[in-house]
């Protein structure tokens, strides 16, 4: 289930800064034990907007996708979202719920944000793997399936197939959330698997952090249902 917030024009430059709405997500939800487990909803960025400088506009409005497999998680949403504003003057306007049939066998993912994929490296710290690198497409298909069985220990995920072939559309984009700069991969990623299974990874996101503004995805089929193209083709916060 995926529901699309949308949000009035700004009135004030808006940081491009990922915590503006991993801080809304906190209001609209509230007291819970949510954030703290391993999370079984996306939530995207502010989308819809323009770069000037080192801060996005918002001229036409802006939106947040937010979708789970935990519909209960999702009324919540619903409940109470027209109740908090993202800031900066962008306040509630509107929400649709948005539907895609997944089926089985290949699906073709759009990222509407970026995949963010790190791993340990030698000396403890953490090293981001992008679309750039060989192991990009093993990697993410390891954290998918691993996401998978801690979500569902019931789950067979040795069926399931990950591909992210070469394509002029892909790119790395940098990222700010709270003071850290993150390395994302926006790209084209086709996923063989069941339709009950492809519908949980559609609903939770790919790669880390999907719960703070990375790794939504979209059917490649659908993407215009987002309004990609109308003010500026994938800028977004």
């Amino acid at each position: 289930m995926r529901l699309k917030i949308n949000f009035t024009c700004n009135s004030y430059p808006v940081p491009n800064d990922r915590s503006i709405v991993l801080s809304w997500l906190h209001e609209v939800l509230g007291q819970n034990q949510v954030h703290d487990k391993e999370s079984d909803y996306s939530v995207s960025s502010i989308m819809g907007g323009t770069f000037k400088g080192k801060t996005i506009e918002f001229p036409e409005g802006g939106w947040v996708i937010v979708s789970s497999n935990d519909d209960s998680l999702l009324g919540k949403v619903a409940l109470n979202c027209f109740k908090h504003d993202l800031g900066y003057g962008m306040k509630f306007e509107s929400m649709q719920h948005i539907s895609e049939e997944i089926e089985t066998g290949w699906n073709n993912f759009f990222t509407l944000t970026p995949i963010v994929l790190r791993k340990r490296n030698e000396s403890g710290g953490r090293t981001f793997i992008t679309h750039e690198d060989k192991e990009f497409s093993e990697l993410l298909l390891d954290r998918l399936k691993a996401k998978l069985l801690r979500l569902d220990s019931s789950l067979n995920v040795s069926h399931i197939e990950l591909k992210v072939d070469d394509h002029a559309s892909h790119r790395i984009q940098w990222t700010k959330l709270h003071e850290s700069n993150l390395v994302g991969s926006l790209c084209l990623v086709s996923i063989k698997c069941n339709k009950d299974v492809g519908q949980m990874i559609y609903n939770f996101g790919l790669g880390n952090l999907t719960g703070s503004g990375y790794g939504s995805i979209c059917l490649v089929q659908n993407k215009s249902m987002y309004r990609f193209g109308l003010i500026g083709e994938r800028k977004m916060v």
